[in-house]
């Protein structure tokens, strides 16, 4: 629905990837950290996931439930045969007809209805399209361009704007680089004074 202004975490920063830092910073949200020992400080979305284990994920067909008393004599792989767009639709029906619907006791009032009376028309929710997400979600990394090439572990990536970014005034010692996990064929680089 939009973007958070703050984002709790567990304890420590060893509990959050560079890369998910950065992206919630680049969309204007800050991190902050709970204190040690006191897990209520972010119990809402564990909620969920305990609700959606109890009443969506072991109703499915392929459950392994919980344990294997729970399991009784159920054999799981002999029911699986949920598609990942079927399992798409049966957890969007059931955050938008059931999840969002009902009262929660900490809100005292359903999500739906506490989202639209938090909405200002003159603060609307900032959207973002698939492309920009797919854009923020990129993983980042600085490296100097050495003969016309980016480097990262052992992966390299030349084009003719590396060179160009790499000669633009000011000098950077180092390119940023964003690149795709799950598609390594390209990378987008930036000069640090210019990230655009």
């Amino acid at each position: 629905g939009g973007v958070a202004e703050g984002y709790v975490f567990d304890s420590g920063a060893e509990f959050i990837g560079d890369n998910l830092r950065r992206i919630i910073g680049m969309l204007g949200g800050e991190v902050c950290y709970c204190e040690p020992g006191t897990g209520n400080q972010k119990p809402h979305i564990e909620a969920f996931f305990g609700v959606w284990s109890k009443e969506i994920a072991h109703m499915l067909p392929g459950t392994t439930f919980s344990n294997i008393a729970a399991r009784g004599d159920y054999n799981s792989e002999d029911h699986a045969c949920l598609t990942l767009k079927a399992l798409d639709d049966i957890f969007s029906r059931w955050v938008k007809e059931v999840y969002c619907e009902r009262i929660h006791s900490s809100l005292n009032t359903s999500p739906r209805m506490a989202w639209e009376a938090a909405q200002n028309p003159m603060f609307p929710p900032r959207r973002h399209s698939l492309s920009e997400l797919h854009h923020h979600f990129l993983r980042a990394f600085t490296a100097p361009a050495q003969q016309g090439r980016l480097r990262h572990k052992s992966l390299f990536w030349t084009g003719p704007a590396v060179a160009y970014l790499a000669n633009r005034e000011p000098k950077a010692e180092k390119l940023v680089v964003f690149y795709d996990p799950s598609d390594l064929g390209k990378a987008w680089a930036s000069h640090p004074s210019y990230p655009e």
